[in-house]
């Protein structure tokens, strides 16, 4: 087996790898990324937007079954090379505000997400690679070496959320999967945009975890008399990073890092009865002529 084939089968993985990561990042939570976009794209309504992000998940998921199959050499570098400029195009020209809310590609906390521009950069030389030594395929054997190293990174990746998805109920048992839970500390910096947004009456109820001293929970009881304010009682261990939290169609819970965008559109009425992107199953308690009884239990 010549040099030129194993980095043929290098490249083939790790961009199937990284394509396949991108595409079930979004995938899993496909409303959080449409209100990031809605930060740049803000004269695209949400429905423009969720076929935008489907668009960008159907097209993330052939090109990483071209690589990780081996398919259409040649083509698959020039879709794939195309797609890295027009992103890192966009990357460039909104390059203030992604410095200051960070890039989303690849979920909230990830290692990839640090540097996006010399990211995607760094990907498209490794796309190239195989043009500079001829396009050398690979053979049969090859073939099925690669497809079972990528069924072994995506049988990780499925046991890493499956894990996460665990996590998150032992974590948050606070949470409510009725109604979308903002949990929040007074110590963040955004906390006066929460407070600001939460004051407002009008709109549906949510559920909110507040870290503070009990004072200013008291207070903020009283402020936010249209929502259920309670005390986190994992604030002690949190970043104090704002984030809210929503339950899935299927009853898993979703982190929303733009929490601002969700609390914005679900105060208007936006998300309640029916989910944008079926990501919601609070409908029960989204309706007006219930949100009083919700308030006097609380």
């Amino acid at each position: 087996m010549s040099w030129g084939v194993m980095l043929v089968g290098f490249v083939n993985v790790a961009m199937g790898y990284i394509f396949m990561r991108s595409a079930w990042e979004k995938c899993r939570n496909p409303l959080n990324f449409a209100l990031y976009l809605q930060r740049f794209l803000y004269r695209l309504p949400l429905s423009g937007l969720r076929i935008l992000v489907y668009a960008i998940i159907s097209l993330e998921s052939v090109l990483f079954l071209s690589f990780a199959i081996d398919l259409w050499n040649g083509f698959k570098t020039i879709a794939a090379c195309s797609v890295l400029v027009v992103f890192t195009a966009f990357l460039i020209a909104n390059r203030e505000t992604i410095h200051q809310s960070g890039c989303s590609c690849f979920g909230d906390r990830s290692r990839l997400n640090r540097y996006p521009i010399a990211r995607n950069l760094t990907l498209m030389g490794l796309c190239l690679l195989p043009w500079a030594i001829g396009f050398q395929s690979l053979d049969e054997v090859m073939t099925r070496v690669q497809i079972g190293i990528v069924a072994v990174l995506a049988l990780l990746l499925y046991r890493g959320y499956t894990r996460q998805d665990k996590r998150m109920k032992t974590e948050y048992p606070q949470a409510s999967h009725e109604l979308p839970t903002l949990v929040l500390s007074y110590r963040a910096s955004d906390f006066e945009e929460a407070d600001r947004l939460l004051a407002d009456t009008a709109g549906y109820p949510l559920q909110v975890l507040l870290d503070a001293p009990e004072w200013i929970l008291a207070m903020k009881q009283r402020k936010w008399r249209s929502h259920i304010v309670v005390y986190d009682v994992r604030g002690d261990r949190r970043s104090g990073q704002t984030y809210l939290l929503a339950s899935h169609g299927k009853g898993k819970l979703r982190k929303f890092s733009e929490w601002s965008s969700y609390t914005n559109s679900y105060l208007g009425g936006e998300f309640s009865g029916h989910g944008t992107f079926d990501n919601s199953s609070h409908s029960g308690a989204a309706y007006p002529g219930e949100r009083d009884s919700i308030r006097s239990e609380s």
